[in-house]
């Protein structure tokens, strides 16, 4: 017997909504050069990436926007067959920034702001 439609089930769970996207990354942790992978999908809070094959990564991590020269710190929300969504722990910030330079939280939005 097929069950009715029910729409309270089959509602969006994120927070804010999500975009489609193509973006070339790279995930990276303490005493690992990275990994690449592709940004899919994203929201305000988190991502989906793509990768060939999943590979075993720490809970957190950096995502890395090259050509972008951004960083963003991540948490990894769930692991499938060859994607891993991850939520935002930190606004995005230079990648090259030297050590011991820190950005204020208001910088941080202002630069946030421009880039959007």
């Amino acid at each position: 017997m097929k069950q009715p439609f029910d729409p309270v089930a089959f509602a969006e769970r994120r927070a804010f909504g999500r975009r489609n996207t193509f973006k070339p990354c790279v995930i990276r942790w303490p005493d690992h050069a990275g990994i690449e992978c592709n940004m899919t999908n994203q929201s305000d809070s988190g991502a989906l990436l793509e990768f060939r094959a999943v590979p075993s990564t720490p809970d957190t991590f950096d995502l890395i926007f090259p050509e972008e020269d951004r960083l963003i710190a991540c948490r990894v929300a769930f692991r499938s067959e060859n994607t891993i969504g991850v939520e935002y722990l930190s606004l995005p910030r230079r990648a090259s920034r030297p050590k011991g330079q820190s950005t204020t939280r208001r910088q941080a939005l202002r630069a946030l702001a421009r880039n959007n």
